[in-house]
């Protein structure tokens, strides 16, 4: 509910990928069910302003991974910071939330500070995996850390950040809405023939780099097992267009699948992933899987000496151990990719391993309900903001 009396609840968030625009989704939803009055704004992408969120920017515009790659879009980031700061200024609102995305909302995050308006950050950025200095940042920065990893909330704790360990948003996500066989019936495959999922990341900058080397690598496998079927999931985020120039220049079949995400990918009994928030929901519906991925040479050089783990995956990471293999950089190659492919498609043990794996890591990730605990953060932020400026006032007229 609102508060009596009072105008909308206004809510300013940033959502700058894909993902978190998902998430944000799901999240203002939540608050919904607590505030039946919502003014959203900031940024975020088609799925928010499907539930009446106002973007001023656009997600899509400013999601790019790695430190060289992010060199281009400078001028647009402090653009875009220069005009929230200055939105907020101008008339601040009742709290922010900001998701991942870490440089930009740090910067933001101080400003928001500065003018005394509460910061709730959803999903913690993996700056502990290589940028450890910057967890003791969110301290002075934020209100409250609500984390989305069973591990996060004592590395956060330990630095002196307020936080809350909320389970993994994915576990309220990643389900398909039929089932498999219903799904092959739909996309003509017959039972006996293996499904193989590309899945080359949701940026257009990461797609450039990893699916051709998908595409040689499936070239390869195709040509050794004919049998196999071969789909691609298309990130919303990614020009179909551009995806399909990419397939016209190798000669292997593959279906790219438009919606259905999750159907999809559950219908695969193997997948090569580029690392990222695909690989746990591939492992929450226990398909075996090659992480991979490629960054421009100079990032990786640099990510390389800051580095405090050895492994990229979320499922290795989780997980605690490398349960499924990784091929990064250089070992990054089609003929690698085949190689791990085939090792998954015809050992039948190491299917079986692998899912028993998966199964321990979605046990770790607690239990379903992240978004509807957050929303119950965000409204106690919200009400101890607006408590703490009526005790304000009252103490003004009692002197």
């Amino acid at each position: 509910m609102n508060r009596p009396g009072q105008p909308p609840l206004r809510l300013l968030m940033v959502a700058g990928e894909s993902s978190a625009d998902r998430y944000g989704e799901q999240l203002i939803r939540s608050l919904r069910d607590r505030c039946d009055r919502i003014e959203g704004f900031g940024i975020g992408g088609e799925r928010m302003r499907s539930v009446g969120f106002r973007t001023l920017y656009d997600s899509k515009d400013l999601g790019v991974v790695g430190l060289v790659e992010v060199l281009a879009r400078l001028p647009l980031y402090f653009r875009v910071l220069r005009d929230l700061r200055r939105r907020i200024d101008a008339d601040p609102p009742d709290l922010a939330i900001l998701i991942d995305y870490p440089d930009f909302n740090l910067r933001l995050a101080r400003h928001l500070k500065r003018r005394r308006v509460p910061v709730l950050y959803f999903i913690s950025p993996q700056v502990w995996a290589w940028r450890k200095k910057r967890v003791r940042a969110f301290a002075s920065r934020i209100d409250t850390m609500a984390v989305i990893l069973p591990f996060e909330e004592e590395i956060y704790r330990s630095e002196g950040v307020n936080v809350e360990y909320v389970g993994h948003p994915l576990l309220d996500l990643a389900r398909p809405s039929r089932p498999r066989e219903e799904t092959r019936r739909q996309m003509g495959i017959s039972p006996g023939e293996p499904v193989v999922g590309l899945l080359p990341g949701s940026r257009k900058t990461e797609c450039q780099r990893i699916l051709p080397v998908l595409l040689e690598a499936a070239e390869k496998v195709h040509d050794r097992n004919r049998s196999l079927r071969f789909i691609l999931p298309l990130a919303s985020t990614l020009s179909r267009q551009e995806v399909e120039r990419e397939l016209g220049r190798h000669r292997v079949p593959i279906t790219l699948v438009e919606g259905d995400y999750y159907d999809a990918l559950n219908l695969c009994d193997a997948a090569v992933i580029a690392s990222g928030t695909a690989t746990l929901e591939a492992a929450l519906l226990e398909v075996p899987m090659v992480i991979v991925y490629r960054l421009h040479p100079l990032t990786y050089w640099i990510g390389s000496r800051l580095a405090t783990i050895d492994m990229i995956g979320l499922v290795n990471l989780i997980a605690g151990r490398r349960v499924v293999p990784e091929l990064v950089q250089g070992g990054f190659t089609p003929d690698t990719v085949a190689a791990e492919l085939e090792k998954l498609l015809n050992d039948q043990s190491l299917q079986e391993k692998i899912r028993r794996d998966l199964r321990e890591v979605r046990g770790k990730l607690g239990s379903k309900g992240a978004f509807p605990r957050t929303a119950d953060i965000a409204m106690r932020l919200v009400a101890g903001r607006f408590g703490a400026a009526s005790d304000a006032a009252r103490a003004e007229v009692g002197s």
